[in-house]
């Protein structure tokens, strides 16, 4: 065999032709130049897209006799190897496009070209696509130890269908497909013919069910395109392509030894190949794809880069880069349970708090119906020690959270109960925040709520709990509680809205978030005794001793209960002219307001006299030869 016979046989081992027993030239020649139709036909058709030749009939061509190709005229060894070393090339080449657009046979004893496309067509009749696709000669003659190639396109085409839906899905059929009318809203069970592409918003989910039983969970904000689904035969195994466009999908492949399902998972950087197995496909913003494996086995495959390939087992992940590098990594722990929320009480939001991911870039959250995950109402990838949704109806659901590495593959799954329970809503504060409240009299107020009946409001000293709490009450009669009973010091209050069921039970709802205040004596009563006056211009004039910061109420009036007063006014300085008023018996009342804004009480009253001084032009008051004022006749 010459050097460029050894260079096509050398492309394709895998796929050689058992050895024939050796026989003398003339018998080989007169039984294989009996006339009937050749095994394989040299050259291809002219007519083929691809130079499709296999790798048995380059072992034919070069490895064996060359009686076995078509006999006359018979070629010389060395030109055929050379033109046959070119379509081993070709081929070759075209390997790593088509691989994935063929399921490949190798051929036993007894097969014929008609069992091979009821098989994997379902009609009998169709063989001779396979004839024509494959370049042989005689459906009868198939040579035992040889593969075949039965393109995925002429596999009998699968549909999917909606197992689950979540929010706003929409789907765009194929052209094709008829009565397509453009994009439309998904529903529950709606069957997906081949080349039907979804698009699932921001707040949605969908699980879509293959021909096979298989399982694609469509993440929020995803795009995904049912781009192959095709099976072999009626009844046999599905071979099946989905196109991940943006976001996130999770399949599980179960298995099947019988009927082994094929599902590939593409993105723009990356292939996903499966036969049964539990993983998900997330694809980010700058192109890259990360793809983490649960169960089984996946084999990644870098589109830009050849060789960066790699079977992926259980508990590990790969990512492959916008720039096609392939990454390798162990799946991240799952996250202790301890550190899973367990309660949401948000009516506006879901907000499940999170630990700050120390080891990786974010997380990814769903929040299900079911134990087994089946049912998303919310999922979503997130940065930070955060995750929020949209608010969900109060009950009970499991929350899956997966920790991603830097490169976005997420790790193992924590799993655990969560409750959510935000209804009655709890009342909004009146009192203002940090507010300093007389031990006297505290009095903490809140806005009411619309169909609530009564309210459970609690106080806890400032750094403590409210599981002891240092008061507990119910109150019906509007949303207030009024307290004499603390000490001086900081405290931090609640309250929490409570309805009447309709079977007369009491549902209590969530309580705010406790607001801080701080309860401190009133300021001393001031003593109207020590007032001390004086007459200055014919003024009276009030002073007092006062302390800085403090501010000060005077009352006048003409009665010592001041139901009526003349005069109530503040002043900023400890002292207090007696101007403007008309001659006459008064009362003065004095409080004293200190910097947190507690006023004390007003002290008892405290009588003085105006004179009736006769006053000038300038309102001064006239005075006599010996200067003494002038009062009035």
């Amino acid at each position: 065999m010459s050097r460029a016979c050894a260079r096509c046989c050398a492309c394709a081992p895998a796929r050689s032709t058992p050895s024939r027993p050796s026989t003398a030239w003339a018998t080989g020649w007169m039984h294989w130049a009996a006339p009937r139709p050749p095994i394989w036909t040299w050259p291809p058709s002219p007519t083929s897209s691809n130079l499709r030749l296999s790798a048995f009939s380059c072992r034919l061509a070069c490895c064996m006799p060359m009686h076995f190709l078509r006999p006359a005229p018979l070629w010389p060894s060395a030109a055929a190897c050379i033109l046959l070393t070119l379509a081993c090339s070709a081929q070759a080449q075209t390997a790593a496009s088509s691989a994935t657009g063929v399921t490949r046979h190798r051929i036993h004893t007894g097969d014929t070209l008609e069992q091979l496309a009821r098989h994997y067509l379902g009609d009998a009749s169709q063989w001779q696509l396979l004839q024509r696709h494959n370049q042989v000669g005689s459906p009868y003659r198939l040579q035992p130890g040889s593969v075949l190639e039965i393109p995925n396109h002429l596999l009998r085409m699968a549909t999917a269908s909606v197992d689950y839906l979540q929010g706003r899905v929409t789907v765009l059929p194929p052209p094709s497909h008829t009565g397509s009318a453009g994009e439309s809203a998904l529903t529950p069970g709606q069957q997906l013919p081949e080349g039907s592409r979804l698009h699932v918003a921001p707040d949605a989910f969908v699980s879509v069910r293959l021909a096979d039983g298989s399982l694609l969970k469509v993440q929020a904000d995803s795009t995904l395109l049912l781009q192959q689904l095709r099976r072999k035969g009626r009844t046999g195994s599905l071979q099946s392509v989905v196109e991940l466009q943006n976001g996130a999908v999770e399949a599980t492949v179960p298995p099947n030894k019988a009927q082994p399902a094929a599902l590939d998972v593409r993105t723009g950087t990356a292939t996903s190949s499966v036969r049964g197995t539990q993983f998900g496909v997330y694809l980010a913003a700058d192109g890259s794809t990360a793809t983490a494996v649960q169960q089984g086995a996946v084999q990644v495959a870098s589109h830009q880069s050849p060789n960066a390939s790699a079977l992926v087992p259980k508990g590990r992940g790969a990512a492959v880069t916008a720039d096609g590098q392939l990454h390798q990594a162990a799946l991240l722990p799952a996250l202790p349970q301890g550190q899973l929320p367990r309660l949401a009480e948000d009516a506006q939001w879901l907000d499940l708090p999170l630990p700050a991911p120390t080891q990786g870039a974010g997380y990814v959250v769903q929040v299900t119906q079911d134990a087994a995950g089946q049912q998303v109402l919310r999922n979503g990838r997130f940065t930070g020690d955060k995750a929020r949704f949209a608010a969900v109806p109060d009950g009970s659901y499991f929350l899956r959270v997966q920790a991603m590495d830097g490169h976005g593959i997420p790790g193992l799954p924590a799993q655990g109960p969560l409750k959510v329970k935000a209804h009655p809503v709890p009342p909004l504060y009146q009192t203002e925040p940090a507010a300093q409240l007389p031990t006297d009299g505290v009095d903490l107020r809140c806005t009411p709520v619309h169909g609530v009946s009564a309210y459970r409001i609690q106080i806890a000293a400032a750094g403590q709990d409210f599981s002891v709490p240092l008061q507990d009450r119910v109150v019906r009669e509007g949303c207030a509680l009024q307290t004499t009973d603390l000490a001086a010091g900081n405290y931090h209050w609640r309250t929490a809205s409570i309805r009447t069921l309709d079977n007369g039970q009491t549902d209590q709802g969530p309580f705010s978030a406790p607001q801080d205040f701080r309860a401190i004596p009133r300021p001393a009563v001031p003593d109207a005794a020590a007032l001390q006056w004086n007459t200055a211009a014919g003024v009276p004039t009030m002073h007092w001793q006062g302390e800085p910061g403090q501010s000060w109420r005077i009352v006048v009036a003409r009665t010592p209960e001041a139901e009526h007063p003349v005069l109530d006014t503040r002043v900023n300085q400890p002292a207090w002219q007696a101007a403007n008023l008309g001659p006459g018996q008064y009362f003065l009342r004095l409080q004293v307001r200190d910097p947190s804004g507690l006023d004390s009480p007003l002290s008892t009253a405290r009588q003085f006299t105006v004179l009736p001084w006769v006053r000038d032009g300038s309102g001064m008051p006239l005075r006599s030869g010996s200067g003494l004022d002038v009062l009035s006749p």
